[in-house]
């Protein structure tokens, strides 16, 4: 297969790979989550050593083929994007999603559009938290899961409670108890209709994605958010 070249990629993880190569995942505007190996890029005297880092927006020049792909060029478009304490955190946490859930050559570019956003955003000085729960509804609503109810459901009044599987989306509990995590309806047409400028809002998007990302990464345990827990009690 021939060289092939995207405009606009970032890494999500690096490891290293035999004595001086790294083994990466980056995620690109054009070929979503890819595999590649950077073959020599831990050397001295590499070229790719300083620049083949998280949150660098890169071009990348790599060959296509089945399984790993070998990166031969790599040109750092911008300096890396300043990220420092919570807002550097909340880019990892962004980093650890796409690692995990993403299919690996699958496009998503409303994903990476709204991925190169919020880390331009965290950047910034505004508030961290609207712009995690707006990536967020993007990511699973980009990954088919559906972040609000039909608007049938909003008709006519209804008194249940409601969760949410990965499997079956919304349904309604017969018997919701206090470890469940339920919604109204009213909460349920707040998802539908989310505001980011409003804070109870914002609490119930929180949750909700919570509760989404939880099944989807089946247990697993998010380094960004050990970081946050560990942040939150040295600020104590």
């Amino acid at each position: 297969m021939g060289l092939v070249t995207t405009e606009n990629a970032y890494v999500l993880h690096s490891r290293p790979y035999r004595e001086t190569s790294q083994l990466l995942t980056v995620f690109s505007s054009e070929y979503g989550k890819l595999g590649l190996v950077a073959r020599g890029s831990r050397s001295k005297n590499s070229k790719l050593r300083g620049i083949l880092q998280p949150f660098v927006p890169l071009r990348l020049e790599f060959r296509a083929g089945d399984g790993l792909q070998n990166l031969y060029q790599a040109e750092a478009l911008e300096m890396s994007i300043p990220l420092f304490k919570e807002r550097l955190y909340s880019a990892l946490y962004l980093n650890e999603l796409l690692y995990y859930l993403l299919d690996e050559r699958s496009e998503y570019q409303a994903v990476f559009t709204s991925y190169q956003n919020t880390l331009f955003e965290l950047a910034g000085q505004g508030t961290i938290a609207p712009q995690l729960r707006k990536f967020e509804l993007i990511l699973f609503s980009e990954l088919g899961y559906a972040v609000a109810p039909p608007a049938e459901w909003f008709v006519e009044k209804d008194p249940r409670w409601f969760s949410y599987d990965i499997e079956t989306g919304f349904y309604p509990l017969q018997y919701p108890t206090k470890t469940q995590q339920c919604f109204s309806q009213q909460q349920l047409y707040s998802l539908a209709n989310f505001d980011a400028e409003h804070p109870q809002e914002l609490e119930l998007v929180k949750r909700f994605c919570r509760l989404l990302s939880s099944q989807l990464l089946a247990g697993r345990t998010l380094k960004s958010r050990e970081l946050f827990t560990s942040r939150k009690k040295e600020s104590k």
